[in-house]
């Protein structure tokens, strides 16, 4: 498996997300080198790869130089992590466990499943309303169905045909948010693919002061903590 990190000067952020992942096979840093943010002066893992990407702009079009990544390396399981997410122990034991125990319908017209480990109960997001199914439980973990992505998305090789061509679209830069998870979110839907969450989440998200959105984090923080 190989994780990619879309990550624009946040530097620490990374280093500090790649330091817990000092098990995984592969990490790439996909940096949009918009600023002079100091990645290099950090002490990385062998592990980790880090791709500059000379791209102008908003920073948070950092994300569609992820999915040109993604596009590129079809023949491996793929982890998008966010640069300033924690993760709980054991992160990747859990995951694979998880992941393999995971079953799908595989009758006519349902697609398989991609994967967010942090769970958003339906009425924190932009569809109507619907109840979470649960689909196992694994020691204190629940897993459920739902309709959102955040933070975190996992895509297994096989997905790579189903998705390539969407993932050529251009992720939408909102005022209220990047874009990603809405993005993965309406296109996953939309083809009929399952998505599942769990509680409580494997990662945690939004424990920092936001840079771009510093008032409106303080009175309404990310749903997934650990």
């Amino acid at each position: 498996m190989i994780i990619l990190v879309p990550t624009c000067n946040r530097a620490e952020m990374a280093w500090n997300l790649c330091n817990q992942l000092k098990k995984a096979e592969k990490i790439v840093l996909c940096v949009n080198n918009c600023s002079v943010f100091p990645y290099y002066k950090y002490k990385w893992n062998d592990n980790v790869h880090i791709q500059y990407f000379e791209f102008k702009g908003d920073p948070k079009l950092c994300h569609n130089l992820t999915f040109r990544a993604m596009i590129d390396i079809p023949d491996n399981d793929i982890l998008v992590l966010e640069d300033d997410v924690t993760l709980c122990d054991d992160f990747l034991g859990k995951l694979h466990y998880i992941l393999n125990n995971i079953e799908y319908n595989q009758s006519v017209g349902t697609k398989p499943f991609a994967f967010t480990p942090i769970y958003i109960p339906e009425k924190k997001c932009n569809y109507t309303p619907v109840k979470s199914e649960l689909s196992f439980i694994y020691r204190e973990y629940k897993v459920f169905t739902q309709k959102y992505v955040d933070g975190i998305f996992y895509m297994s090789k096989g997905l790579h045909h189903e998705v390539k061509d969407w993932l050529k679209h251009e992720v939408p830069v909102l005022k209220s948010s990047s874009g990603i998870g809405r993005f993965l979110s309406q296109k996953m839907y939309g083809a009929k693919f399952n998505m599942y969450g769990i509680s409580p989440s494997l990662v945690g998200h939004g424990d920092h002061e936001s840079i771009q959105f510093g008032e409106a984090r303080k009175k309404v923080p990310l749903i997934a903590k650990i």
